[in-house]
């Protein structure tokens, strides 16, 4: 009587007969271990790889921008003008601005009445003028107009000011001052074209009598302008090189990380998934047993 209530309890109770660690398969595994080998393992990974990608694309922006940011920083006072809290550094940043806005309407003036020269000339001179040359002085003689106009415009503007008040003129619309910083200097642009524009159209002419000794002259000079542009600005090319060199070396560094955390948590899940099957399938010896 006793062995058949025996029997009948321990059918009755299936796998409570069982050891409780073959009960449960998971039994051995804590709940972070479950976890990571359930749901959290691909979220983990997934994570990961948004961050990877999310750095790749912060590094290949800011190597982008890298170049755009020097040259306003190299070429306009965006820098003197953010960092200008003081009175006298306000100061600074308008009278500098003002001296060269009266220079490049100053030296224009001398370059218009050149212009008003050479479209006096009879039209048989000693030299001959080829027709590159007659639109260079076309152009420069349209950008030294705007030159002279635009500096004029902007000393009426900006000129008769205190610091205080030019300063919040030029942030008006934009208190980062980025429109304001390229905007004051369109004057020495069109300066630049307008003097380029000339010195093609006597270039062109000088061409036209002596053209060897105009190559030479024009290789020299380009050589000595080509150095000492590279000797101030080596300084800044060197920074900007040096910053792209560690955002790449961030970015590798990320994608090797990622590699090596996607083998670690791999290898994590395969190493619980067999401790899993073992436990689920305990082998031919306990059959036997009962």
């Amino acid at each position: 009587m006793s062995d058949g209530s025996v029997s009948s309890g321990s059918a009755s109770d299936g796998s409570d007969g069982l050891p409780s660690d073959m009960a449960n398969p998971h039994g051995h595994l804590g709940t972070d271990e479950r976890s990571e080998a359930g749901g959290s393992l691909p979220f983990t990974v997934n994570r990961n790889r948004s961050t990877n990608q999310s750095t790749s694309a912060a590094a290949r922006t800011d190597a982008s921008t890298g170049w755009i940011h020097f040259l306003i920083l190299y070429l306009t006072l965006w820098h003197e003008l953010r960092t200008a809290e003081k009175p006298e550094d306000k100061r600074n940043v308008r009278d500098r601005l003002k001296r060269e806005w009266r220079k490049s309407s100053d030296r224009h003036l001398a370059v218009l009445a050149i212009h008003v020269a050479v479209y006096n000339f009879p039209p048989d001179t000693i030299f001959r003028v080829p027709q590159i040359a007659l639109d260079s002085l076309t152009v420069s003689a349209i950008f030294t107009a705007a030159t002279i106009f635009y500096a004029r415009f902007l000393l009426w503007k900006y000129g008769g000011t205190t610091a205080l008040r030019f300063m919040e003129r030029a942030g008006v619309g934009d208190p980062t001052y980025l429109f304001f910083a390229i905007n004051s200097r369109l004057p020495l642009l069109t300066s630049l074209i307008s003097l380029i524009g000339l010195v093609i159209f006597t270039l062109g002419v000088a061409y036209s009598r002596s053209p060897a000794i105009v190559v030479v002259t024009c290789v020299a000079v380009a050589a000595l302008v080509i150095l000492q542009l590279f000797f101030d600005a080596k300084e800044r090319v060197v920074d900007t090189a040096v910053a792209l060199f560690r955002s790449i070396r961030e970015v590798i560094a990320w994608q090797t990380f990622g590699i090596l955390a996607r083998a670690s948590l791999d290898s994590r899940a395969h190493a619980i998934s067999e401790v899993q099957d073992a436990e689920a399938h305990p082998g031919n010896g306990f059959s036997s047993e009962v």
